[in-house]
């Protein structure tokens, strides 16, 4: 059991989703990694128990002139994960910030 694993994973390819759908995020890039590797592009294995911090960065965009929320969430051996989705809104391109 070794302190300090750590993975980066990333994907340079347009994600796209429907409402009320679930999609997976896929990777296509490792671009680092030690005691976590990736299956099937999407499903990150932990090699070692522990606690682990996991950190995400995402941008997306809409093509409605209205408000959309949407969610990203973590699944664990297939189950949606309680409380690990932030609240996530896309404003109107109307809405100004000021």
């Amino acid at each position: 059991n070794r302190q300090n694993n750590y993975a980066q994973f990333s994907t340079l390819h347009t994600l796209s989703g429907s409402a009320m759908t679930a999609s997976l995020i896929t990777y296509d890039t490792t671009d680092t990694h030690y005691g976590i590797h990736l299956e099937s592009g999407s499903k990150m294995v932990f090699e070692h128990t522990g606690t682990y911090n996991i950190v995400f960065s995402a941008v997306g965009t809409t093509t409605q002139n209205e408000n959309t929320a949407f969610a990203i969430w973590f699944k664990k051996n297939g189950n949606n994960i309680d409380n690990s989705s932030p609240a996530l809104l896309f404003h109107s391109w109307n809405n100004s910030l000021g």
